[in-house]
């Protein structure tokens, strides 16, 4: 709770210089921009994922979520990922996945999914329940389970 605070008073403070050494201090992201929000129970997947100024960002938003492969033996995570491997000497898969980038004035509804490796431009509307799975043009408006200009 208390880190939650110190995230979002480093957000709103007047001064740039005071809210570079506040983050600095409290150790805060700069992942996400001056004056966005983001609802109860969102996440970024990727550690480079960013979002711009000036976003509202709504409940349950999966920003960049990893995927699992399809064209291997299996799609469980003991393939790729080291914590679930089944013996010592067991070669993993690499997986790539993208950071997302939403740009500024960006409103993205409640559970929504921007996939990895997506560019959300500056000004687009992201409908509730959306799953987007392709680039989103400036000021554009996108919603459904196929992602419909």
């Amino acid at each position: 709770m208390k880190n939650k605070f110190y995230k979002i008073l480093s957000k709103i403070l007047p001064f740039k210089r005071l809210r570079t050494h506040f983050r600095k201090l409290y150790k805060c992201d700069d992942w996400i921009g001056a004056h966005s929000y983001i609802g109860p129970g969102s996440y970024k997947s990727h550690p480079q994922s960013k979002i711009g100024k000036f976003c509202s960002v709504g409940k349950n938003v999966a920003i960049g979520p990893s995927q699992h492969p399809i064209n291997s033996l299996s799609s469980s995570p003991f393939q790729y990922i080291e914590k679930f491997k089944l013996s010592k000497n067991q070669q993993l898969i690499k997986i790539d996945f993208l950071p997302t980038f939403v740009g500024n004035d960006v409103w993205i509804g409640n559970n929504a999914v921007i996939m990895d490796g997506l560019t959300i431009g500056d000004g687009a509307v992201i409908g509730a329940g959306a799953i987007v799975t392709h680039d989103v043009p400036p000021y554009a408006i996108v919603g459904g389970y196929r992602q419909k200009l």
